[in-house]
């Protein structure tokens, strides 16, 4: 039943994007009938159009082209607004990948300078992402002054749109740099907005903004109610890119119970979807799915192209993805070059924004194999502020434990047995909350190996349980790297 169900709407997007893959052809000819006879503002507007089309068809690379074309034709008739009014399209059919669109970055800046001064709803929402550089959000500070001025301005000029659009990129933009609660306030007015406006793009930005802050507070079933009415939401208006994050999502929350045969099958179909609508991500986060299976079962690494790009070495989160990539590896010459690299201003550079907590998360597993004391205790004063956290990774749901996980092994590097305990006391309460069964396998592990140090009778017998657990649990999963050393510990 399930499967015709899902054959069903299958053939319901296939049926409904084909009829906006038939109006695009129709709008390029359109267009190409439009070229040369002068008419350059008709020429504008159905470029907009087939852009628009295309998008719906879940071809956003060919509406991104459509809407360049666009700020092309308005730029050389000095129409400011026009060029300016393509460049919010385009940032619509980017979806998630806009902020690593190194075309994106140039049409925003330059429609920004033809802008006249004062405020409009166009200038608030193209200032929103005018922070954005390739591969990063820009520095901090400036960032959240230039997305605050951005959103002040969309709530003066009083245009629900503009709010709405400028709310859908603050919302990221703020997300690692300010509280949650504010950008779980700022994503639940944008699925107000997106609601009362009857626009479903900004309804999924704002779901899939709110659904991160719900897993960092430990809420999956608030998570999990918000990602059945995503999903819902992108199958019944044929949003090619968010269908696309629905399925990598699945494959997250599959990997997260534990089961990867699934988290496989959901992270290809991901992969083959976003090739189909040639989403920019689509092979970086295939490559890094794999990779954490791959590390989930115990299994080679094996390095890719994609690999490669999900981790570019100039920006702090590509070279702690690398280092994750040369442990995978066995690569322990390079793994210790990057983690000196890292640490040597203290992790002061570490990424601030969505990606902090996953970057601490593969330091402290080093320090750890280590026995770094020193560092683990900078580690240690990073992430005391997310005590109480689960670690996630933005808008994708990929799920890498309690930070309480992590506190513990910086304890346990410097020493600090009795408060390592306590915290992991604390992980393992939050990675069975979660259902998060990998997780939870390697806490039990780590932690039985701290107990069976103990002089005390009492906790060495405790850590004789927990071993026992890590062992069953692992065998259950396949773990069996996790298997053999629980194994090679047993009393």
């Amino acid at each position: 039943e399930k499967a015709r169900e899902y054959s069903l709407k299958a053939a319901q997007r296939a049926e409904g994007m084909l009829a906006h893959a038939t109006a695009a052809g129709l709008y390029d000819q359109a267009v190409a009938l439009s070229d040369g006879t002068g008419c350059e503002r008709a020429l504008y507007e159905r470029l907009l159009a087939a852009g628009d089309a295309w998008y719906r068809s879940g071809e956003p690379r060919a509406a991104r082209d459509r809407y360049t074309q666009a700020a092309e034709i308005a730029r050389a008739a000095g129409d400011a607004e026009g060029v300016g009014w393509a460049v919010v399209w385009y940032t619509r059919a980017s979806y998630a990948s806009a902020w690593i669109d190194d075309r994106l970055v140039e049409l925003v800046q330059d429609a920004l300078r033809r802008l006249p001064p004062g405020d409009s709803a166009l200038k608030a929402m193209l200032l929103a992402w005018s922070p954005v550089r390739p591969n990063t959000l820009g520095p901090k500070e400036p960032r959240k002054k230039i997305v605050r001025d951005s959103l002040e301005m969309a709530r003066r000029v009083g245009d629900a749109f503009a709010l709405g659009s400028t709310l859908a990129t603050v919302c990221w933009l703020l997300a690692g740099v300010v509280p949650r609660e504010e950008t779980r306030a700022m994503a639940s007015e944008l699925i107000d907005v997106g609601r009362a406006t009857g626009n479903d793009l900004l309804v999924l930005t704002g779901l899939q903004r709110r659904m991160t802050d719900h897993v960092s507070f430990g809420d999956f079933a608030a998570a999990q109610a918000e990602f059945v009415e995503y999903a819902a939401l992108a199958e019944a208006g044929h949003h090619a890119a968010p269908l696309y994050w629905a399925l990598v999502m699945r494959s997250y929350e599959a990997e997260r119970l534990g089961q990867f045969q699934i988290a496989e099958e959901l992270a290809l179909r991901a992969f083959r979807w976003g090739e189909r609508i040639q989403e920019t991500w689509a092979e970086r986060v295939f490559a890094f799915q794999m990779l954490q299976l791959d590390l989930n079962r115990g299994l080679p690494v094996q390095l890719s192209e994609g690999l490669a790009a999900a981790f570019p070495e100039d920006v702090p989160r590509g070279r702690a993805g690398r280092l994750l990539i040369a442990m995978g590896t066995g690569d322990f010459e390079s793994a210790h070059r990057i983690y000196s690299e890292l640490a040597a201003d203290g992790f002061e550079h570490l990424s601030e924004d969505w990606y902090l907590l996953p970057n601490a998360s593969i330091l402290v597993h080093y320090a750890y194999r280590l026995g770094d004391r020193a560092r683990a205790a900078q580690l240690y004063d990073l992430l005391l502020p997310f005590e109480t956290w689960e670690i996630v990774v933005h808008g994708t749901m990929s799920y890498a434990g309690p930070v309480s996980r992590l506190l513990a092994l910086t304890c346990v590097c410097m020493g600090d047995t009795e408060r390592a305990a306590d915290y992991f006391e604390r992980a393992i309460e939050q990675c069975r909350h979660a259902r998060a069964r990998p997780r939870l396998v390697e806490t039990l592990l780590e932690y039985a190996k701290l107990l069976l140090g103990f002089a005390r009778a009492e906790c060495r017998e405790r850590g004789s349980r927990l071993l026992q657990q890590a062992r069953d649990l692992a065998d259950e999963l396949g773990m069996t790297h996790i298997s053999a050393e629980a194994r090679s510990l047993a009393p």
